[in-house]
């Protein structure tokens, strides 16, 4: 068990812990060869009484799988663990199921509470599981899930209790009762702040100096807890390691913003760590904050922060000043000094830094490096809790909370004002408020008893608990491609009620990591536990649920009651469900105009809706144009199946190719279908395109490659309409040019008609219109304008020149004659 606490192990501390498990246990194999290190390798004489002839035979296996009768509970636990995660010996889920059912049985209290999820999720028959994943799922067992949930939560088990606690909070199997489901979450809660002050001790010097019945007994998770000594670290910088870290990651999110790429964080911490090197002073902070908390996958290492902050701070950058004071102040990386934190704190809060404050505000609290002042922590605690979005404005609302309870700092005691901080901070995330905050509503400490706000904050609290770790486990198994442990890891955390792990797991069932009967109506389940959380996604999917029948009986009325709710919340996904719902009157009312509404408020609503919501406004037109035609089509018994089956849904079929589509998977093999299916999402997943992929729905991949279709012979009818353009306007310039030649041709009459008649000095030269008149010695009339003119002025400058010329080459040929055309023609 030693071994096996330590956080990284190698594979040989591994082996050498199953070795210890085996002989505990007392199990034999014959069914894992040779190679398994059990059955020849170890000493006889050290396993003891490991092989007896007289064993438990587990079933399934042939007798070649056996325990002793007289097996430590424990450590066939413990054994079945490793062979859950393949940790020192060969992965195998189906011997790991029948170790805990038979630890179960013997009465331990964590197998019952690992047996309860396999009864509740339809996992406790060996048919659902191979050595290295689940294959099916079978129908779920409530009733054998609470039976063992309650014998786990009644020795002990924090995970037992926190399933049984959100059971009665959700009425799921049992009566709905607030009170129920706080004593179950109470303890619970109750370990998870005491690990938390751990890593946040008490001020040393407050004592507790009220009774154990009066208002600071509810607040005994945070403020009377075992005194602290000067080895223990305040919460002044980032937590030992006893709580989780968890991250909030939803894998829907994940898929369509930026892939399902393992490396994608290392990557990341790659870059900055790049920039630190090269001097960014930003990212020096940032990496120190990484090094020094051990997230993002990167292993903590206190030595490399402390080097990152100090370049950070010789800088000038005020946050890792304040991060150089909590590393002295802890004595993270380095001697443990309070004379160097309080250099380097009092040197930030000068600029107002909000860690820096907080530190301070503790060191005076506490008396450690300097005299105790109440009345200067309370003033450091406010400046810094004055700040919204500071990181230690929870802890700075926490302490001010503490002040308040006791009177340190304040005019008098006020257990009022005390919860109007815990309950700010608790709102913000802080443990030690949270179980202060709950506690003080289940007593009825200035406030009345009030169970409901209470049970929501212990929930809360127990979330950040050990249990916890599933749900990172869960990250880390996805993301290195052990889909099967990641879906039981977040299986094991939804069962206890946490909403982000209800999302992951149902959303890894409707994608296919885990394929095989029965996982649609598991993943409509999680989906409905999700949404009764407020999670609006799952809202959605039960809505798509419903409208494509899968997990439940095709419902399109209940589909668009969930859509409604759903775009209640702003959903754009919702709107733009409702926009097809209204088109097609599937559900709902048929109403065009409707839903051309609700497409457009898709597209308002979130700007990456433009091109769906531009192909279904293309397809509505269309939609529209058909129904104006329909009447005057011609009506026979023949031809109105056909007319009525154009833009019409029939269900079961959820698009206009359905039938079609149907079809040919009829022609196909369904289990190839289903694997290309499964394989086409991944790669989907995996290569980021998760958000394009949303639109491609199976159901709905008809009419999108129809709307695309659509779109391309749009595009070829505006090509050809341009080319018509193109040619008219060829056709124009064609006449212009054809009126300049008459123009030019008319010019060149005028001229030699002038030239022949001999045109007096000083006279006018007569046009092609004009030469009657000129003939007899006769001006034009007035405002007469010569044809010729006309059409040269309507032709252009360029006619206008050509005609020029020709007339100056028609009227010099008379001047060689001696005639005297040429002076008349200048």
């Amino acid at each position: 068990m030693a071994i096996r606490s330590k956080r990284e192990l190698t594979w040989g501390e591994q082996q050498k812990a199953a070795e210890y498990l085996v002989t505990a246990a007392g199990f034999s194999s014959t069914s894992h060869g040779r190679a398994f290190p059990f059955n020849g390798t170890a000493d006889a004489a050290r396993r003891g009484a490991a092989t007896a002839p007289d064993g438990l035979q587990l079933p399934g296996y042939g007798g070649s799988v056996n325990i002793s009768h007289t097996a430590h509970r424990g450590a066939v636990r413990e054994l079945a663990k490793a062979f859950l995660d393949g940790s020192g010996v060969s992965q195998d889920m189906r011997l790991a199921l029948e170790l805990f059912r038979n630890a179960a049985e013997a009465g331990d209290a964590e197998a019952q509470g690992h047996m309860g999820l396999c009864y509740s999720m339809g996992l406790d028959s060996p048919d659902c599981w191979t050595a290295d994943g689940i294959v099916r799922f079978g129908p779920p067992k409530p009733a054998e899930a609470l039976l063992h949930y309650y014998f786990g939560a009644a020795g002990g088990d924090m995970t037992s209790r926190m399933a049984m606690g959100y059971r009665h909070l959700t009425g799921l199997g049992v009566p709905r009762s607030c009170w129920s489901a706080a004593s179950y979450y109470q303890p619970v809660g109750e370990k998870v702040s005491d690990l938390a002050a751990a890593t946040m001790p008490p001020p040393t010097t407050l004592e507790d100096d009220e009774p154990a019945d009066d208002s600071s007994s509810g607040a005994s998770g945070g403020t009377s807890s075992s005194a602290a000594d000067d080895s223990i670290a305040p919460e002044l910088a980032p937590p030992s390691g006893s709580l989780p870290h968890v991250e909030r990651i939803r894998l829907h999110l994940q898929a369509a913003q930026g892939g399902l790429r393992s490396e994608r964080h290392r990557e990341v911490v790659q870059y900055y760590q790049y920039s630190a090197d090269r001097g960014n002073t930003e990212a020096q902070t940032a990496v120190g904050q990484v090094l020094n908390y051990g997230t993002h996958g990167v292993d903590r290492d206190h030595g490399a922060a402390l080097a990152y902050f100090k370049l950070a701070a010789a800088a000038g950058d005020v946050d890792a000043m304040a991060h150089l004071g909590a590393m002295f102040a802890n004595g993270y990386g380095t001697r443990r000094s309070y004379e160097q934190a309080v250099d380097w704190w009092t040197r930030a809060a000068r600029r107002n830094n909000a860690n820096a404050l907080f530190g301070l505000g503790y060191l005076y609290l506490t008396a450690r490096g300097v005299s105790q002042d109440y009345d200067r922590a309370f003033q450091y605690f406010s400046k810094a809790a004055e700040q919204v979005h500071a990181e230690a404005r929870p802890d700075a609302l926490f302490y001010m909370g503490v002040m308040h309870l006791k009177g340190y700092g304040v005019r008098r005691k006020s257990v009022q004002r005390a919860l109007s901080y815990f309950t700010l901070a608790a709102h913000a995330g802080h443990s030690l408020a949270q179980y202060n905050a709950a506690m003080m509503h289940l007593a009825g400490k200035g406030t009345p008893r009030n169970c409901k706000p209470a049970v929501s904050l212990l929930k809360a609290l127990s979330e950040r608990g050990p249990a916890a770790s599933s749900v990172q486990q869960g990250h880390e198994h996805f993301f290195r491609g052990r889909y099967g442990l990641a879906l039981l890891s977040y299986l094991r955390a939804a069962d206890l009620g946490m909403e982000v792990a209800q999302s992951n797991a149902a959303w890894m069932l409707e994608r296919g990591y885990a394929p095989g009967l029965g996982a649609s109506e598991l993943a409509f389940s999680l989906y409905k536990q999700s949404a009764a959380q407020s999670n609006v996604h799952s809202l959605l999917c039960m809505g798509d649920s419903y409208f494509y029948g899968r997990g439940v009986e095709q419902d399109w009325v209940r589909s668009a009651a969930l859509y409604y709710e759903a775009y209640q919340e702003r959903s754009a996904e919702a709107m733009f469900n409702l926009g097809f719902m209204h088109e097609f009157g599937v559900g709902v009312p048929q109403d065009l105009q409707l839903a051309k509404r609700f497409y457009n408020m898709a597209k308002h609503t979130q700007a990456d809706a433009f091109l769906p919501v531009a192909l279904a406004n293309a397809w509505l037109q269309l939609h529209a144009w058909w129904d104006k035609l329909r009447p005057l089509l011609p009506s026979t018994p023949f031809l109105d199946p056909i007319w009525n089956s154009v833009f019409a849904l029939h269900p079961p079929h959820t698009s206009l190719f359905g039938p079609w589509v149907a079809r040919a998977q009829r022609l196909l093999p369904n289990l190839a279908l289903f694997q290309a299916e499964v394989a086409f999402w991944r790669w989907m997943d995996v290569a980021g395109l998760g958000a394009l992929g949303g639109v491609l729905q199976l159901g709905d991949a008809g009419e999108s490659v129809m709307l695309l279709a659509l779109l391309g012979g749009l595009a070829l009818v505006v090509r050809l309409r341009r080319r018509r353009a193109e040619a008219r306007q060829q056709q124009q310039d064609a006449a212009r040019l054809l009126l300049a030649a008459e123009a030019q041709a008319q010019a060149m009459v005028a001229a030699v008609m002038a030239g022949g008649l001999g045109v007096e000095p000083g006279r006018p030269v007569p046009t092609a219109a004009g030469a009657p008149a000129a003939a007899r010695g006769q001006q034009p009339p007035a405002g007469e304008v010569a044809a010729g003119e006309v059409a040269a002025q309507a032709v252009g400058s360029t006619a206008a020149g050509a005609a020029g010329t020709a007339y100056g080459a028609a009227a010099a040929e008379p001047a060689q004659d001696g005639s005297g055309a040429a002076g008349a023609a200048h």
